[in-house]
């Protein structure tokens, strides 16, 4: 029985969801005024689209378009009825604070450099006036890293617990230790990567 609450009420708030984007979407076709722009959730349905093609043509990866759909669904849900040309540094200013407040800091960081993009590419495809980026010119949220250093003992400890049948892993912490890469760097290496003796 909670279950088939749980599912009806999910259910609910997408079908809400969608006769809102529906709605704005018609008013943005029929409604719209000479040199009136698109509402949030319209534009950000949009964007959404772009950032496909931009991944398709390699100008950024999927890992980024990831770390943008947080970001930009919080900012459907804060103003998706507001025209995007009526976005103020105010409403920026509220989203990033909403996460300052919750302690996560680095987030609040991708949620102002996404919504830096947004607008950028609103600019772009003439939804906005030329220079106009609320995000902009709002203060980048100081983050501070409080990872501590992994010493060598704690490293051996790490290293010899774990098992024969996941050994790549070793070998994962062994080159991140001689060669001081990134983990997403190490996983990506290749054999091919090493030419003339060298891990290129």
């Amino acid at each position: 029985v909670d279950a088939a609450k749980s599912i009806a009420i999910e259910a609910n708030i997408r079908l809400s969801e969608q006769r809102l984007r529906n709605t704005l979407t018609l008013q943005d076709k029929i409604g719209k005024k000479p040199g009136a722009s698109i509402t949030v959730i319209s534009w950000l349905d949009k964007y959404s689209k772009i950032q496909h093609e931009r991944i398709k043509q390699k100008e950024i990866s999927e890992h980024t378009v990831k770390q943008r759909v947080a970001p930009v669904n919080a900012m459907k849900q804060a103003l998706g009825t507001k025209q995007i040309s009526e976005v103020t540094t105010r409403d920026i200013v509220d989203l990033i604070e909403g996460y300052k407040d919750k302690g996560y800091s680095r987030m609040a960081q991708v949620v102002r450099t996404t919504l830096i993009d947004v607008f950028r590419e609103a600019q772009h495809a003439g939804e906005v006036p030329p220079g106009y980026n609320p995000a902009e010119a709002t203060k980048k949220p100081y983050h501070k890293i409080t990872r501590e250093r992994l010493m060598l003992d704690e490293f051996q400890q790490i290293y010899d617990l774990i098992p024969d049948k996941f050994r790549y892993m070793r070998s994962a912490m062994l080159l991140a230790l001689i060669t001081g890469q990134r983990e997403s760097d190490i996983s990506n290496m290749k054999f091919s990567d090493i030419r003339d003796d060298y891990l290129h």
